[in-house]
């Protein structure tokens, strides 16, 4: 009796499984599809993060080689300037310099013009006591 209760148990779960399975069955099919699909995905993800890595580092790479282009062009730019400095306090010496002479130069013009001047009073002086002396 205890047997046949057992069976009976055992045969109604039996029954009841039975009538799950396609149910089960299809849950299967649909859980291994959606596995498949998130596992072709996973993958695809991995391709995309290996290809942004890839672009990050390159990204990386062009901006270190941006920031010694640009540490590059300041150090240039700045000995620019000091040579334009120094080019700019040269001219600045050789503006003075110009001045001077010019002044020197004026200066010379103004005595010898000067030095012109009384050397035609003196010829002017000259001929006269030359006339005076030939008239006596």
């Amino acid at each position: 009796n205890r047997y046949e209760q057992e069976r009976d148990i055992l045969t109604r779960k039996l029954a009841t499984l039975e009538s799950l399975r396609p149910d089960l069955d299809i849950q299967l099919v649909t859980v291994t599809a959606e596995r498949d699909q998130l596992t072709h995905e996973i993958k695809n993800l991995h391709k995309q993060i290996k290809k942004a890595e890839g672009r990050a580092e390159a990204s990386e790479n062009r901006l270190r080689k941006s920031e010694r282009a640009r540490a590059t062009i300041k150090q240039q730019l700045e000995q620019a300037l000091a040579f334009s400095r120094e080019l700019i306090s040269d001219q600045e010496t050789l503006l003075r310099q110009l001045a001077e002479r010019t002044h020197e130069t004026s200066h010379v013009v103004r005595v010898g013009s000067e030095n012109a001047v009384r050397m035609d009073t003196l010829r002017s002086k000259l001929k006269g006591l030359e006339r005076g002396a030939k008239v006596q």
